[in-house]
């Protein structure tokens, strides 16, 4: 894990006392995270974020209810 450029960082934490930051958070839940079955992966190693967006609602599309 590394910190994000000052421009990149989101809104102040506020999820709860016991986890002071996203760190904390990310220690916490990771393994649970980790253990879940992912239903959708797309590669996002060469696509822009608009690619990797599209690419998710394509996905998704399935997923939705008539």
């Amino acid at each position: 894990m590394k910190l994000k450029p000052l421009e990149e960082e989101a809104e102040p934490w506020v999820y709860r006392d016991t986890l002071p930051d996203r760190e904390a958070f990310i220690r916490e839940f990771f393994d649970l995270f980790a253990a879940l079955a992912a239903e959708i992966e797309i590669d996002t190693t060469h696509l822009s974020p608009e690619e990797v967006f599209a690419r998710a609602v394509e996905e998704l599309a399935a997923w939705s209810l008539p």
